[in-house]
């Protein structure tokens, strides 16, 4: 993985910590029985399970606890901090779609703005 924003192999703490996070939350989504996964409807075709709960509990402990007083945004939970100068911000599983549906096409996508 390159850090775009970077130069190439310089490496940052905040993408160290973003990739050990993003790494962390596929784990949980790797290991999730998507035939057992308590699926609720957020609307129309807008879902979301207790994967990407837990997922982004997982990322938001990583995250907060490596930056604290950094914001975070995420699309499971209310924003924390948004007015920070240093924002996280977060899809735990991006793709529930197709989580849900057995496709094995999804992603964990964090950024950080500031």
């Amino acid at each position: 993985m390159v850090d775009r924003l970077s130069p190439a192999g310089s490496g940052t703490k905040e993408l160290e910590v973003a990739v050990h996070a993003a790494r962390t939350a596929g784990g949980i989504i790797r290991a999730a029985d998507v035939r057992t996964v308590d699926v609720q409807a957020k609307g129309a075709a807008d879902l979301v399970t207790a994967v990407d709960r837990e997922a982004e509990v997982a990322i938001h402990e990583i995250l907060v606890a490596a930056f604290p007083g950094s914001g975070f945004i995420a699309e499971e939970s209310e924003p924390e901090r948004p007015d920070a100068r240093m924002r996280w911000i977060v899809d735990p599983l991006d793709g529930t779609l197709n989580f849900v549906a057995g496709q094995p096409v999804v992603a964990v996508s964090i950024a950080l703005e500031r």
